[in-house]
């Protein structure tokens, strides 16, 4: 009998401790209600990487959204409970609270019975019936967005023409917002392949600029070995070093007569020298 207890007892804890781990492990979605709630905005990529990764439990991820700036900003000093709980039913609802739960929630915060970010996730958690149906929506177009992955400067403009106009419009609006992504990527690339081109033709412009000096008459072969069939030629703008094969169409008008320039019995001769073959 006792083993058959213990056995029982351990696969109980086990359970137990399973619960408890997987009600820990924080969401997405629950993160992206907070973000709602408190902000009234999408979550940036970033920040939601950041608290899904941070091992914080949705509490501690809630209250932690109270010592930053931009929650200092929304909520300051000298604002008033009623405005605070109708902030975050705005947020979350398009609406203020009832009279009857505002007062609730006014008594309990003001006596510190609750913290302002436990109120903010019981909201969340409280609604029903409309009120789901519109924080659902909410997630709905926070996600599309983040997909989408348009700039957080509009992400309360989304959220705007929602309250005022619907989910199909803020749909309407984000897609529109991807569709200029696109565009604004394709006329990227157009450019940039614009600037690519643009780039070679520079360099091939600087290539011819920088073949070595030519003359219109033919060398004077008493300067050169008559048996010269790859000419050696230094350019005067850069100092490059050239070679000429006899095939070349300037190779007659080459001149071999600075220091440093030479001939050459072959072209690997040339090419083992350090020489580059001049372009045709």
């Amino acid at each position: 009998m006792k083993p058959n207890f213990f056995k029982a007892l351990l696969i109980i804890t086990f359970v137990m401790l399973s619960t408890v781990i997987a009600e820990d492990i924080v969401t997405k979605e629950e993160v992206s209600k907070v973000y709602t709630a408190t902000f009234d905005r999408v979550p940036d990529k970033d920040g939601l990487t950041y608290w899904l990764s941070s091992g914080l439990s949705i509490e501690d991820i809630a209250s932690s959204f109270f010592d930053q700036n931009e929650t200092k900003v929304k909520y300051p000093e000298g604002i008033t409970t009623e405005e605070f709980i109708n902030t975050v039913y705005q947020n979350l609802f398009i609406r203020d609270s009832k009279e009857e739960g505002l007062e609730y929630w006014k008594t309990e915060l003001e006596s510190g019975s609750v913290l302002k970010s436990n109120f903010i996730l019981a909201i969340i958690n409280g609604a029903l019936d409309g009120d789901a149906v519109i924080l659902e929506e909410k997630q709905e177009l926070s996600e599309l967005f983040l997909d989408k992955d348009i700039s957080q400067d509009y992400s309360k403009d989304v959220m705007n023409l929602y309250g005022e106009e619907g989910k199909e419009s803020a749909i309407e609006m984000i897609n529109g917002l991807y569709s200029d992504i696109i565009e604004l990527k394709e006329e990227l690339e157009i450019l940039k392949k614009e600037l690519e081109e643009s780039t070679q033709e520079e360099q091939d412009l600087e290539t011819i600029t920088d073949l070595p000096e030519t003359s219109d008459t033919t060398t004077d072969s008493s300067n050169i070995d008559p048996n010269c069939k790859v000419k050696g030629n230094i350019s005067y703008n850069s100092g490059r070093k050239y070679y000429f094969l006899f095939s070349h169409r300037d190779y007659e008008k080459v001149k071999i007569n600075r220091s440093g320039e030479r001939c050459f019995s072959t072209e690997a001769e040339a090419q083992t020298a350090g020489w580059t073959k001049a372009p045709e």
